[in-house]
């Protein structure tokens, strides 16, 4: 299993990705699923542009970018943020934080995901973050 991260799901639904090449470019065992927390930030997204009144979000748009998430979820699996996925998060981010080294939450509480559901390869554009995080190979596109 390949998990994909936000911004590889952002590309793939802004058509700058194109997910079938992409499982072409991995071995044909392997699936890709993402992660809730990725679906919750795709919402989150959205509905900040939305409700943002400095940025202006046509109808048509507004149900384009609601439509392009609603496939996403169609085609992948959704790895939830479970009870096990939220002790290794915290774990995670505590441990990068008394070291000195901070990420993103959500990028704590994906890799939490991966390591709950035995995942150990990301999709992601964002290497900074999952590099320093052990146990993760990133798969770069």
């Amino acid at each position: 299993m390949i998990i994909l991260d936000t911004n590889v799901i952002i590309k793939i639904i802004h058509n700058k990705l194109n997910l079938e090449k992409l499982k072409g470019k991995v071995p044909e065992e392997e699936i890709f699923v993402i992660s809730s927390v990725s679906l919750y930030e795709l919402y989150f997204g959205l509905y900040q542009l939305k409700f943002n009144k400095r940025i202006s979000l046509n109808q048509t748009k507004w149900d384009k970018e609601l439509q392009s998430i609603h496939l996403i979820e169609e085609k992948l699996d959704i790895l939830p943020f479970n009870s096990k996925s939220a002790e290794n998060s915290a774990k995670l981010f505590n441990d990068l934080r008394f070291r000195g080294t901070m990420i993103e939450i959500f990028d704590c509480m994906i890799a939490g995901i991966m390591k709950a559901f035995g995942i150990k390869k990301i999709l992601t554009t964002n290497i900074k973050h999952f590099k320093i995080i052990p146990g993760i190979e990133i798969i770069e596109i």
